[in-house]
């Protein structure tokens, strides 16, 4: 056993908490936590003055109250987590990040992933859903604004997001990922591809909390490589949208998309198929559709080679 993969099991036992994104609760009179992020929603508890909370998402909806201007705040305390408004909290900011803590984070990843909680979405559908819920359960283990921190370089090059979090919001915009983030990811984050031990020890989590959008994600780029032309129609539709910002862009047309094409395996879930479509005609706009397959081929090699042999 690598000696990280060690330190990640030790640490997983022990309830230790790697990275988290912390704040001090600055309102003299704590904070009340609500179910959903609006100030008419359910009371769940309260926070108070000076405690430190983990921030599980900074990016709800915007509010005003008592003339502060902020976003609303999803935050765990002990075994309490809701939304708080965060006019109130002030941001602990977490030291730059060494690539041992990364290489346990990535340990702890890799182990937990099956019973990490989900840290940014109201519904999880999680190990069958999609690729945002499957980052709100990785984020657990280390938030988008320590990843970017610990880079040096941007995930992103272009789109709504900042340095510190993601915009999921924006209708006529998204983000454009930088190519030398991609390539890292497949260097980086799947160090079964060149560790036995470490294979042997996650291949129960591949099979549990990656496998099913690991193979929908394969099967929708299979398709539409096949289908080239009516995907670079699918794109310019999208450019077009993007451009001329009108209405919302029909991602449900997409559902049955595989069943469309041939593919009748009841194994592929049509919501986790529509937003595959999405990546994959975001990939091609941005650039970066060939790099993430090779990720992609990588992790299948090294995890689920069967099914590669048996859809390549």
């Amino acid at each position: 056993m690598s000696k990280y993969l060690f330190l990640g099991l030790f640490l997983l036992i022990s309830g230790v908490e790697i990275f988290a994104q912390t704040a001090r609760v600055i309102s003299s009179n704590g904070l009340v936590v609500r179910e959903r992020p609006g100030k008419d929603y359910k009371k769940i508890g309260g926070v108070p003055k000076k405690a430190i909370v983990r921030i599980l998402d900074a990016s709800g909806p915007q509010d005003k109250i008592d003339g502060k201007k902020s976003e609303w705040v999803r935050i765990e305390y002990g075994s309490l987590s809701g939304w708080v408004f965060g006019a109130y909290l002030k941001e602990i900011k977490s030291p730059s990040l060494s690539k041992e803590k990364f290489q346990l984070y990535l340990a702890s990843a890799w182990n937990a992933l099956d019973r990490s909680p989900n840290t940014c979405m109201y519904y999880d559908y999680f190990p069958q859903g999609g690729m945002r819920i499957f980052y709100c359960h990785l984020s657990h283990f280390m938030t988008y604004a320590d990843l970017q921190s610990y880079l040096g370089f941007p995930i992103f090059l272009k789109g709504p997001h900042s340095n510190r979090d993601l915009d999921w919001k924006s209708l006529y915009s998204f983000g454009h990922y930088n190519p030398e983030f991609v390539k890292w990811i497949s260097e980086a984050m799947i160090p079964g591809a060149t560790d036995s031990n470490f294979l042997r020890i996650t291949q129960a989590i591949y099979d549990s909390s990656i496998k099913p959008l690991a193979r929908t994600t394969y099967k929708v780029h299979q398709i539409m490589e096949l289908h080239d032309s009516n995907s670079e129609e699918l794109k310019e539709e999208l450019v077009d949208f993007l451009q001329t910002r009108k209405g919302e862009y029909d991602i449900e047309r997409f559902y049955s998309y595989l069943e469309d094409h041939g593919i009748n395996d009841t194994g592929y879930d049509g919501n986790v198929v529509k937003t595959c479509v999405g990546f994959w005609l975001r990939r091609r706009i941005d650039g970066t559709k060939k790099d993430f397959f090779q990720g992609l081929v990588k992790l299948l090699k090294a995890y689920d080679n069967q099914f590669l042999i048996n859809n390549g």
